[in-house]
């Protein structure tokens, strides 16, 4: 055991338990009672228990709230204990695998700066998927982290099952989740030369149930007729208001009438349920629920250029939204009310702004995004340098990308309540930005340290491979260079 170690472990309960009492310690006298008709909708669905493969919300947090026995006050513990236990397993992984322990301390800082945000961790007192979004997250990216850096059939499972159990907390993870997480698994259990055979087994038949799994999720919720509700949000919203989006979709045979225009800047529960209920729009509800889903679908490739600008526009206010209006219980009041925002005046439009907790503005989130696309090029130049940790700088990079296609997913999604669906994806890419720049640091101080070579090695007959399997770029080094900073062999499990 290493001497720091019970210092660090103390250390840590006293974090946490400081923060379990200032979110928890309060309110706790009103066994924090359900105000939100989501939240009730959740109970519902849990009170007709797991075992309903088609229902009308996605499966794991009514599961949840079923385990509960739907008890607000037990559920509210048990997911702000998980969110603390999710954010200290973030910070015991980077402490692990980062060699650096100036970049370790960084990440530490970091990721507890996001954690006890108030527009993240409000939510953990509420009976909505929120909280449990943003834990599994987390868990998620630990495991896939952990993983990448020290690969084994079981860090495959362990990565997947998280994987899995976020995806099914909201429709949005679906996007990411198909896009860019299991392409990148399967291309990598393809091309990852020296890889054990047990783990691209793993990652290969993970990568099929994930896609299976995730079929079922979205059958599930287009047969409990949840989707239309965002759908018509987004019509009568959006699409209605914007001359190239009706156009589109008209295109797509969108039966446009007098009724149907009447509901430009309207809900589907606006006015009575008109877009539900009113006789007029009987064939566009039929064209909604076949024609008109999967041409919204489309639109995501089609049209994305729109639907970006939009996103542009909208992320400003949810940027200043402090969320007030769901923080029922003055979890604000308790903790920081904004991350320590470090600016440097430059000779141009925009200062350097970032915050340490994740962007909360838009020149923060492209300073941050700038940092770290560094990072990761840092990182890769350490991975060719070293012939070592390519798989953690994949990892960071489809991690990073994954979070702005969730960021994306969940705005165009609905656009109801659109700075509340954004916290999950917000929190995500936070976390995902932190690590990117930590792995830069990270890479930088592995090369720095590298013992010099002796001589320069005659040139290998056959393409040298990294210690991840991946195979690296250059000439070979000279015997002895390559030890800094290497992985342990990946092992198998079976």
């Amino acid at each position: 055991m290493h001497p720091a170690f019970p210092i660090a472990l103390y250390l840590s309960a006293i974090v946490v338990g400081i923060f379990l009492l200032r979110v928890l310690g309060q309110p706790w006298d009103t066994n924090f009672k359900v105000t939100f008709p989501d939240s009730y909708s959740y109970l519902e669905v849990a009170a007709r228990g797991p075992f309903r493969p088609f229902d009308e919300r996605p499966i794991v947090y009514p599961t949840y709230l079923w385990l509960m026995g739907r008890s607000t006050p037990i559920a509210v513990v048990v997911q702000t204990c998980a969110y603390a236990g999710a954010f200290l397993a973030l910070c015991m992984t980077a402490w692990r695998v980062l060699q650096s322990r100036f970049a370790a301390v960084v990440a530490v800082v970091l990721f507890v700066a996001v954690a006890i945000q108030p527009n993240f961790a409000m939510w953990n007192q509420q009976i909505l998927s929120e909280s449990m979004g943003i834990t599994l997250a987390v868990a998620s990216i630990c495991a896939w982290w952990a993983f990448c850096d020290h690969p084994s059939p079981r860090g495959v499972v362990w990565a997947y099952l998280w994987t899995l159990l976020w995806m099914g907390v909201r429709d949005s993870h679906i996007v990411p989740t198909l896009l860019i997480i299991i392409p990148t698994a399967v291309i990598s259990a393809l091309v990852w030369r020296g890889i054990d055979p047990n783990i691209r087994k793993r990652l290969i038949v993970g990568a099929v149930v994930t896609v299976g799994i995730s079929g079922w999720f979205y059958v599930a919720q287009d047969v409990s007729n949840r989707n239309q509700y965002p759908f018509h949000n987004n019509i009568g919203v959006r699409v209605l208001a914007d001359e190239e989006l009706k156009e589109y979709f008209v295109e797509g045979g969108m039966p446009l009438n007098e009724t149907l225009e009447g509901r430009e800047g309207h809900f589907s529960w606006d006015d009575g349920e008109v877009f539900l209920q009113d006789p007029e729009l009987e064939e566009y509800r039929d064209w909604a629920d076949g024609p008109g889903a999967r041409r919204f679908l489309l639109s995501l490739g089609l049209k994305f250029p729109t639907w970006y600008d939009k996103l542009m526009d909208e992320l400003p206010n949810t940027f200043s939204d402090d969320l007030g209006a769901y923080d029922t219980y003055g979890v604000a009041d308790r903790l920081p009310q904004a991350s320590p925002t470090l600016t440097i005046p430059l000779p141009m439009e925009n200062d350097f702004e970032i915050q340490l907790g994740g962007p909360r503005s838009m020149p923060g989130l492209a300073w941050w995004t700038v940092l770290a696309g560094l990072g990761i090029a840092a990182a890769l130049l350490s991975a060719i340098m070293l012939r070592a940790r390519g798989a953690v700088v994949l990892f960071a990079a489809a991690g990073l990308v994954s979070a702005f296609v969730e960021l994306y997913a969940s705005y165009v999604g609905d656009s109801l309540e659109v700075s509340r669906h954004l916290v999950g994806p917000l929190s995500r890419l936070a976390v995902m930005l932190a690590i990117c720049v930590v792995i830069g640091i990270d890479g930088i101080q592995r090369t720095m340290q590298r013992e010099p070579a002796a001589a320069v090695a005659e040139p290998e007959e056959h393409e040298p491979e990294d210690d991840d399997g991946f195979v690296a770029v250059g000439p070979a080094p000279a015997e002895g260079a390559h030890a800094e900073g290497a992985h342990a062999e990946s092992e198998s499990d079976d």
